[in-house]
């Protein structure tokens, strides 16, 4: 499945780096399923997965409005690189990309824009900033999902006891680091 042609050579020049295909194709049936528009996604990269969000808003004949926040401290020209698979996918109009630590920039940010149909949660991996991005999410929207999840059973569970619908969705390559690829997805009716 071919979601965009520039995030179709990202991933072909990135093997082994950030997501995998698949989980590009999760997130963009998610956001297209759930017709988003405004969507908050924690950790850019080299926006990949926003290129996918956005693909999406606009595969639903919807104008997109995406906020991605990113420290851009790993690896060096990131952010620049960033920018112009943007640029190159013509989405740079759709997008405000804000630079810091999600959680210093959450709180702000969420009290400037308000509620977001959905919030996509794929910044630092530790299971300690996980969970305080979706605890700084989960009252701005009723959509979230986040990729590498698989050592956030735990937490996971705690999201459901609260009334949330979890659903893991595992894929099928390992990143860098040995780290388990998946997406998953938290859902509040």
């Amino acid at each position: 499945m071919q979601i965009n042609s520039v995030l179709s050579e990202i991933c072909s020049q990135h093997r082994g780096i950030g997501s995998t295909d698949q989980c590009y194709a999760v997130l963009y049936s998610f956001v297209r399923a759930f017709g988003a528009k405004r969507v908050v996604e924690v950790g850019t990269h080299q926006a990949a997965s926003t290129i996918a969000i956005c693909q999406a808003v606009l595969d639903n004949k919807e104008i997109p409005q995406v906020w991605t926040i990113d420290n851009w401290s790993q690896p060096p020209g990131s952010e620049k690189m960033a920018r112009d698979h943007l640029a190159k996918a013509g989405f740079e109009n759709y997008v405000t990309m804000v630079r810091g630590n999600s959680d210093k920039v959450l709180p702000v940010l969420f009290s400037e824009i308000g509620a977001v149909d959905l919030v996509f949660i794929d910044g630092c991996h530790s299971p300690d900033a996980v969970q305080k991005d979706i605890d700084a999410c989960m009252s701005y929207s009723n959509r979230l999902v986040m990729h590498d999840t698989p050592a956030m059973n735990s937490y996971l569970y705690k999201l459901r006891g609260m009334g949330w619908i979890v659903t893991v969705f595992p894929t099928r390559f390992l990143e860098g680091g040995g780290a388990f690829v998946g997406i998953s997805l938290a859902v509040k009716e």
